[in-house]
């Protein structure tokens, strides 16, 4: 309990140095069959250096008896200045781009958002690594990553074939709508499509940053780019932009904001960042595990306010989806 592992670390760059130089054994200090291999030592060595790096990242965090405090101020912080800054500029785009536009945004979105779940992966990737960095399992944790970077990549692509399908039925869905709001259906929902499926991809970054307990720079860079993002958008609705262009600004900034969480991450050296394919059978188990059971929970959350619009489409047109999409944006202000 009490070894110092500095001191180790020394001892054990003494017995390098004593076999790069074996005339050092004439001070008494070593005899030859005491030596061991460079190779074990310098094994040693790294665990050793783990070891010490470890203890100072605990000891850095037991120094900062306000991280919690300053971490929880953040991201409430965070949630307020979105809300406010999208409380005030929402009444302005559904005027400027007209309650059709705005219906054929918010019902495209919707759409889109009922075919690129994560299914859980991100919440199953912050739980396991938080665990794994208690237990200093680096191997595990780039696993862990490689794995749901796999699962990512066959959804993506099992997405693809049902937004396909859906997007040549959409004229035989929403038969309330009129051509020309059928068109901008078709596009928009093109681009949210796009920007979905490359996003998707960084989902398991996300919950890297969050279980290397990051997670108020990962408030403070969702707040950086929505406050990019809203001035974009009035710059856009000053210029009286279309719908497409709007979209496309919008579909832009959060590509632009998944690439820098995973440079981020990236950058700082998080855990698990490094991602290895090879995953054994039973953590492999563990993972479909507790991503199943975020699955069910998160796919019945999002059900609830992204299938609504589509129903609402399909039984009145473009008027009920911009009331319920207002409301469902105040209600999300409060919530």
């Amino acid at each position: 309990e009490n070894y110092d592992v500095s001191l180790g670390v020394k001892k054990l760059r003494g017995l390098i140095e004593y076999e790069d130089n074996p005339s050092l054994s004439s001070g008494g200090l070593l005899t030859k069959c005491q030596t061991i291999s460079e190779v074990e030592v310098r094994n040693q060595m790294i665990d050793e250096d783990k070891n010490i790096t470890w203890a100072k990242e605990k000891n850095t965090f037991k120094n900062k008896p306000h991280s919690l405090r300053f971490h929880g101020l953040v991201s409430y912080l965070s949630v307020l200045l979105i809300a406010l800054i999208s409380f005030f500029y929402t009444p302005w785009l559904i005027n400027t781009l007209g309650q059709s536009s705005y219906a054929i945004y918010s019902l495209s979105f919707s759409l889109v958002a009922i075919f690129t779940f994560d299914f859980g992966i991100g919440t199953t990737v912050s739980t396991l690594i938080a665990k794994f960095r208690a237990t200093r399992s680096e191997k595990e944790a780039n696993e862990v990553t490689g794995f749901a970077l796999k699962i990512t990549l066959i959804l993506a692509l099992a997405f693809i074939v049902l937004l396909l399908g859906l997007y040549f039925s959409l004229e035989y869905l929403f038969t309330n709508l009129s051509y020309d709001e059928l068109i901008a259906l078709k596009t928009v929902y093109v681009i949210f499509a796009i920007y979905s499926l490359i996003t998707l991809q960084f989902i398991p970054f996300n919950g890297l940053i969050i279980g290397n307990e990051e997670y108020a720079s990962l408030k403070t860079i969702a707040l950086i780019f929505k406050a990019i993002s809203v001035v974009g958008i009035i710059i856009a609705l000053s210029l009286k932009v279309d719908l497409y262009l709007f979209a496309i600004i919008f579909a832009l900034g959060n590509v632009a904001e998944a690439i820098t969480k995973y440079l981020y991450a990236k950058r700082r050296k998080l855990l698990g960042v490094h991602p290895h394919f090879k995953i054994e059978a039973k953590l492999k188990r563990k993972f479909l595990s507790l991503m199943a059971l975020a699955a069910i929970e998160g796919l019945a959350a999002r059900l609830i306010l992204n299938l609504e619009p589509t129903i609402l489409a399909y039984f009145g047109g473009t008027v009920p989806v911009a009331i319920f999409a207002l409301a469902s944006a105040i209600e999300g202000y409060v919530y």
